[in-house]
């Protein structure tokens, strides 16, 4: 009698292939998904920079080029805290940064990043120097990619120095 030649695999070299091929599937998913989140992870920490770099170098330059500030309107050590100095008030409205210049409202945060916290002090020295020290958090993303930065900062007022 003759035989037939084989043909197929055996259910232990299916089991075996099977066995690789999910473990190949394993490293690739999961070095698909850091990826991903490396690269969320980036994106969020660009826009916390982007944000509150200019946000804060606006505010800098505009209190050191002011001459004086209205320590009646502004609310100093508690947050949100709100500066007036000359015509332009710092405020924060529904997480964003805004300048209000006379009817003028201009966003100084975008939507995509939140200012969590905002505080304003005031110190003068004994010599009459006004000094504005300012602290702002901003906060991005959500869940388990949520990210936040600190920014703090003094500065003098123009003609003080």
């Amino acid at each position: 009698m003759r035989t037939l030649p084989r043909q197929g695999y055996t259910l232990m070299e299916l089991v075996i292939y099977i066995a690789l091929l999910a473990f190949l599937l394993l490293f690739v998913v999961s070095g698909t998904i850091a990826t991903y989140r490396a690269f969320t992870l980036a994106r969020i920490d660009q826009r916390l920079v982007i944000n509150g770099d200019n946000a804060f170098a606006t505010l800098i330059r505009d209190v050191r080029s002011a001459t004086s500030l209205d320590a009646v309107s502004s609310v100093f050590g508690s947050s949100p805290g709100t500066l007036v100095v000359g015509a332009k008030r710092y405020t924060l409205s529904d997480g964003r940064l805004q300048l209000i210049e006379g009817s003028t409202i201009q966003n100084i945060t975008a939507s995509n990043a939140s200012v969590t916290d905002l505080q304003f002090y005031r110190s003068t020295t004994t010599t009459g120097t006004e000094l504005v020290t300012v602290r702002m958090t901003l906060q991005a993303g959500s869940g388990v990619l949520q990210r936040s930065r600190q920014y703090y900062g003094s500065v003098l007022l123009r003609g003080e120095y």
